[in-house]
């Protein structure tokens, strides 16, 4: 046999040299049985009458039987592995995400970079700290990044180089609303959540192809969206590696009418996408006075405004109870003409006080009085996670001598710097002037 000889001349000689040996047989069968597949499934195959008439074809026809029964054996342990493999599950991404201590996720629209955010955990699973950087340019550079860290909070608004420092628990709330919203290590046991209370329904997409991503398809019920927000139904669908179980990115969905598209269609709003795993992040990246520079404007909220707002020492008030005696304590300040304390009482910056001391002045100037507080409605969110309330209320002012009331749909009740037990409000003083 020469090394130019062709291959089926080869072929048909070790066919003459093999024979009908039943050995052949055996050696073979022994080969098969060696391959882990459903012995159930394989055994008509193995057993039939087709496969040993290949095993024992001569001469030329034994290079194609050769190749039909390694193909037939390899096809068929790739289906009975595929059969065999597991379904996945959620809790198959909870696991795989279980000890990574960072995560780094972008958001973009219409395929300009938006947001991006970095988290960290303890070594206990807690989140330890995070950065969020809001309004990114063309250039990458954020208009505002804010680090949290341990209920302390930085917020750099960029252009301005002002950097407030605040210790503020609804600010805490939003960002860790935030957190578990899309981060992958609190986002599905979020959805697991909604979905006990049937606030949405999910659907879990597998491709046979391993190189596509899973489709775990979130669609959220009416006004589930977000907390306490008139939102349409929404969509969610979170692609899955099939080899790590690590989300690769969140695509948002929304109804194309309400989001100024056609009818009857969805609409991509953004999409997530998760940058890297247990990549450690450089410290400076939470070191907003360093990132700033030494000319920045830094403001520390925990000292500023000292005695603003009401305050409450009855701590089993609930915040609508709050927010009503706030609003009756403002009116009743301007009731009293006690201007003074109703700067006080007011929703506004140090910066902003004289503008709210001159608008007092052109009530007075004007000789329009506010005389009695007539009725106050039952308070609202707008959005939980902003922590500010409407109150609507009916007033009666006094114009020239002549009782008018006046319905003033929108009180807005804040808590002073996020302070848990202390509230401001702030109307528009137009509506009791018109």
């Amino acid at each position: 046999m020469t090394a130019k000889e062709p291959i089926e001349s080869r072929l048909e000689k070790l066919g003459r040299a093999i024979g009908s040996n039943e050995s052949l047989v055996a050696n073979v069968m022994s080969r098969i049985d060696s391959i882990k597949v459903d012995q159930q499934k394989f055994a008509e195959f193995k057993s039939s009458s087709l496969l040993r008439n290949f095993i024992m074809n001569r001469f030329t026809k034994f290079a194609a039987a050769a190749v039909f029964v390694v193909g037939v054996v390899f096809g068929l342990k790739v289906l009975m592995n595929d059969l065999a493999r597991p379904a996945y599950a959620l809790e198959q991404t909870l696991e795989a995400c279980k000890n990574k201590q960072q995560v780094h996720f972008t958001f973009s629209k219409d395929d300009k970079l938006n947001k991006a955010a970095w988290v960290e955990y303890d070594t206990d699973g807690n989140i330890a700290r995070v950065r969020v950087d809001m309004g990114i340019d063309s250039n990458g550079e954020p208009c505002q990044a804010i680090v949290w860290q341990g209920g302390h909070t930085k917020a750099l608004d960029v252009p301005q180089k002002n950097l407030r420092l605040f210790d503020d628990e609804d600010y805490t709330a939003r960002i860790l609303h935030f957190v578990h919203r899309y981060d992958p290590r609190q986002a599905v046991e979020y959805i697991q959540k909604m979905e006990q209370k049937g606030d949405v329904k999910i659907g879990i997409e597998q491709p046979p192809d391993r190189s596509k991503p899973i489709a775990v398809t979130v669609n959220y019920e009416p006004n589930t969206f977000l907390i306490d927000s008139n939102y349409p139904p929404m969509r969610e669908i979170m692609l899955v590696d099939q080899e790590t179980k690590l989300v690769t990115a969140v695509e948002v969905w929304g109804p194309g009418k309400d989001f100024g598209h056609k009818e009857n269609e969805w609409t991509l709003l953004g999409i997530y996408r998760y940058e890297g795993y247990d990549e450690p992040f450089e410290e400076e990246l939470f070191d907003l006075e360093k990132e700033i520079g030494e000319d920045a404007n830094i403001i520390d909220l925990k000292t500023v405004g000292a005695g603003r707002g009401l305050e409450f020492t009855e701590l089993n008030l609930t915040d609508e109870q709050k927010a009503v005696a706030t609003v009756r304590a403002l009116f009743e300040a301007l009731i009293a003409k006690d201007y003074n304390e109703a700067v006080r009482l007011w929703s506004a910056t140090d910066e902003d006080i004289p503008k709210v001391r001159e608008k007092l002045k052109q009530l007075e100037e004007a000789n329009i009085n506010v005389v009695e507080i007539v009725s106050i409605g039952e308070p609202r969110f707008p959005m939980r996670e902003w922590m500010r309330m409407i109150v609507p209320c009916t007033v009666a002012v006094e114009i020239n001598g002549q009782r008018v009331e006046k319905k003033v749909e929108e009180v807005f009740v804040h808590r002073w710097l996020g302070h848990p037990n202390r509230r401001t409000a702030n109307i528009n003083l137009d509506a009791l002037i018109k």
